[in-house]
Formats: structure tokens, C-alpha cells, sequence
């Protein structure tokens, strides 16, 4: 971000939140920018054409374990970050 947006002779305060905090501020217009959002997530604020980063999701189990498939998920205690609310997609 500094890299891209300094030069141009922005200058950048970086803040860490929460994300949904973060969407919330952005949404309110308490700060300029959220890094991270999801598209269409929120209203009133604009987001780029293309995505600048991806997240990689993983999951991890015991070798030893067979691998979970669509239909043997329910036998399995799942966790995510908070926040990331994956159950939308």
C-alpha cells in the first residue's frame, strides 16, 4: 500500500481491526479505506474491478485420519476465523 500510494504523496495511517469493524467504519466513512473486504458485502462504498489479493483457505487433519469428502463433513468439528463468515459462500 505504502509502495503504491506514498509516492503519489498519500499519506497512510494504517489501522488493525476486527473485520467487521473494519467494514463498518468504511461503511460510516470513519476511514478511507478497508483492505480485505469482501465484494458487495457492504453498501455505499466502492471496491475494485479486480482483486489485488486472495485468501487461501486450508484445512488441516491427522494424516492418519482418512480425508473429510462432502458427505462425511457432519462427522467432523469444524472451526474458522472469526468473522470470515464462510458459511455465505
Amino acid at each position: 500500500m505504502r509502495a503504491i500510494f506514498e509516492p503519489a504523496g498519500v499519506k497512510l495511517d494504517f489501522r488493525t481491526e476486527p473485520y467487521t469493524r473494519a467494514v463498518g467504519l468504511a461503511q460510516r466513512g470513519e476511514v478511507d479505506a478497508c483492505v480485505g473486504a469482501y465484494r458487495d458485502e457492504a453498501s455505499d462504498v466502492l471496491y475494485p474491478r479486480w482483486n489485488y489479493d486472495t485468501d487461501h483457505i486450508y484445512a488441516l487433519g491427522l494424516a492418519s485420519n482418512p480425508a473429510p469428502n462432502p458427505q462425511t463433513l457432519g462427522n467432523y468439528r469444524l472451526a474458522w476465523v472469526r468473522g470470515y463468515e464462510y458459511q455465505k459462500y
